[in-house]
C-alpha cells in the first residue's frame, strides 16, 4: 500500500504543481485546473453512484451527472464574470500609490483618509466576492433539486422507492456539486495560493494524524467509523495543520501578492485548526458512507489510494471552511 502511494503520489503531485504553474500563466483563473477538476468530478460521480447503489439507493444516473456538473460549471462561469483577486489587488495597489503620492504633497490627515478608504475598499470587495459566491451556490443547489425531481418524475410508474432515490440524488448533488464548487471559488475569487494552502493544510493534517497516531496513538477517536484514528493522532494533525498554515502565509501568499501577508498570528492558528478539523471531519464523513454500505474504499481508480473520493473527501469539507475564512478576512494575502 505505501509503495503504491509513493509510486502514484509523487508523480501526481509533480503533475499537479506543473499544472498549477501553467494555470497561473493563463489569462483567466482556472483555465487549466478546472478542466482537470472536471475529469476528477466524472470519477467522483461514478463512485458516489456506486456507493449509493451498494446501499440500495438508485438515483437516475443522468440526474447525478447533470446536477453535479451543472453546479460546478455554473459556479465557475459566474465567478469568471465576477471580481477576482487580481482585480482587487491591482485596485488596492493603485489606491496605495495614490495615498503615497498624497503623503508627499498633502497634509498627514489626507494620508490617513486615503488609508481608511483603502481598508474600506478591501472589506467591500471581500464581502462582494462572498455574496456573489453564495448566490451562485444557492442557484446551483436549487437547480440540482429541480433536476433531481424531474429525473424521478420521468421514470415514475408506480409508488415505492422514488423518495429514497430522490433523497440520494439531492445528497450527491450537494455533497459533490455544491461542496466541490467551493474548490473552484477559492481559485477564481482568492487566487491559486488560497487553493493550494487549503489543500496543503488539509492533507498535512491527515499526514500528521497518521504519523503521530502510529507512534503515540493510544485512545481511539471513532472506532466504529475509522478504527485507525486516535485522539493523539488528531492532536498531532492539528499541530501539522497550524505549521502548514504558517508556512503558507510566510512563503505561498507572497508569490500571489508580491508582498508579505497581513494575516495575524491568531488568524494563522484559526485557519490551521478550522481547515484541518474540517478535513478530518470530511474523512470521517466518507468513512460513514462507506461503513454504512460495507465498502472499504470508494473505488479502485487510484492504486494505493482507493478511489477519487478517498482523495477528495477531506477537501470537499475543508474548501467551504477555507472560503469562509478568506471571505471574512481572517486569512488574507
Amino acid at each position: 500500500m505505501l509503495r503504491w502511494r509513493l509510486l502514484i503520489g509523487i508523480p501526481l503531485v509533480a503533475f499537479l504543481l506543473t499544472l498549477c504553474w501553467l494555470d497561473m500563466k493563463c489569462s483567466a483563473p482556472g483555465m487549466l485546473l478546472t478542466p482537470f477538476f472536471l475529469v476528477c468530478v466524472f470519477f467522483l460521480c461514478k463512485e458516489i453512484l456506486a456507493l449509493l447503489n451498494a446501499g440500495g439507493v438508485y438515483p437516475r444516473r443522468s440526474t447525478i451527472f447533470v446536477g453535479i456538473f451543472g453546479a460546478i460549471l455554473l459556479c465557475w462561469g459566474s465567478c469568471l464574470n465576477g471580481t477576482t483577486l487580481s482585480e482587487l489587488t491591482s485596485g488596492l495597489q493603485r489606491t496605495n500609490a495614490a495615498a503615497t503620492a498624497s503623503v508627499e504633497s498633502d497634509a498627514p490627515s489626507d494620508a490617513a483618509s486615503e488609508s481608511a478608504e483603502s481598508s474600506t475598499l478591501s472589506e467591500t470587495h471581500e464581502w462582494r466576492i462572498a455574496a456573489l459566491a453564495s448566490l451562485h451556490i444557492l442557484l446551483a443547489i436549487a437547480a440540482g433539486v429541480f433536476i433531481a425531481f424531474i429525473g424521478e418524475m420521468l421514470r415514475f410508474r408506480s409508488p415505492g422507492g422514488h423518495l429514497i432515490n430522490l433523497s440520494g440524488a439531492v445528497f450527491a448533488i450537494i455533497y459533490i456539486g455544491a461542496l466541490g464548487s467551493f474548490i473552484i471559488m477559492l481559485r477564481t475569487a482568492f487566487g491559486l495560493m488560497a487553493l493550494l494552502s487549503m489543500i496543503f493544510v488539509a492533507k498535512m493534517c491527515d499526514v500528521g494524524a497518521y504519523t503521530v497516531g502510529r507512534i503515540f496513538g493510544r485512545h481511539k477517536m471513532a472506532p466504529s467509523l475509522s478504527p485507525g484514528k486516535t485522539i493523539e493522532g488528531i492532536i498531532g494533525g492539528m499541530i501539522f495543520a497550524i505549521a502548514t498554515a504558517a508556512l503558507s502565509v510566510k512563503f505561498l501568499f507572497p508569490l500571489e501578492s508580491g508582498a508579505a501577508s497581513t494575516t495575524s498570528a491568531l488568524g494563522i492558528v484559526i485557519y490551521g485548526i478550522a481547515v484541518g478539523a474540517a478535513g478530518a471531519l470530511g474523512d470521517l464523513a466518507e468513512s460513514l458512507i462507506k461503513r454504512d454500505v460495507s465498502r472499504k474504499d470508494s473505488g479502485r481508480n487510484v492504486p494505493g489510494f482507493g478511489g477519487f473520493l478517498d482523495i477528495f473527501d477531506s477537501l470537499l469539507l475543508a474548501a467551504p471552511v477555507a472560503f469562509a475564512l478568506w471571505a471574512y478576512g481572517i486569512i488574507r494575502l
